[in-house]
């Protein structure tokens, strides 16, 4: 006895690739930008809705609705801002996952794309100087010692540092 099972395939001309950017450290208190790229590999065109998620909340996905109808063979990029906070220690990560669901795929579950990239905060150089508050009269020429406070306010620990007043 042969078992037979009928199966019925459908092929759709919706389908598409999503690339991801590269992992990057940012400066904390700076913005740096995810390019994400889609290409429509399929035979209709398409448009997606977009979808953002953060672990840390760093990325502004502000107007970030929906992709332009995408022709066949057709790349479109999608650019989220992510802004590290000033706060941000050294070596913190934040992970930023793009997701994309087809539009006009007429299936009734949308196909989806996802990936994510990570921003890492970097390393912050950053003081303050507090001065005396007294006044000194000083002779062109002449040399003048004072006390000065110098609080590290980054995340990095400087050592071995001059300090140079002009």
């Amino acid at each position: 006895t042969i078992q037979t099972q009928q199966m019925d395939i459908e092929f759709s001309d919706y389908i598409a690739e999503l690339s991801t950017p590269a992992d990057r450290t940012t400066e904390p208190g700076l913005t740096t930008s995810l390019t994400f790229i889609v290409t429509n590999k399929g035979q209709e065109s398409d448009m997606f809705s977009i979808s953002i998620s953060s672990v840390l909340g760093w990325e502004d996905s502000t107007g970030l609705l929906s992709t332009t109808i995408i022709g066949p063979g057709v790349s479109d990029t999608i650019s989220v801002p992510v802004t590290v906070p000033a706060s941000a220690a050294r070596s913190e990560v934040d992970t930023i996952t793009l997701l994309l669901t087809s539009q006009d795929d007429p299936d009734p579950t949308p196909y989806t794309l996802s990936t994510s990239a990570r921003v890492m905060a970097g390393e912050l150089y950053q003081a303050t100087i507090t001065m005396p508050s007294t006044s000194t009269l000083v002779t062109p020429g002449d040399t003048v010692n004072f006390s000065a406070s110098i609080t590290n306010t980054g995340n990095s620990l400087l050592t071995d540092s001059t300090i140079f007043f002009n």
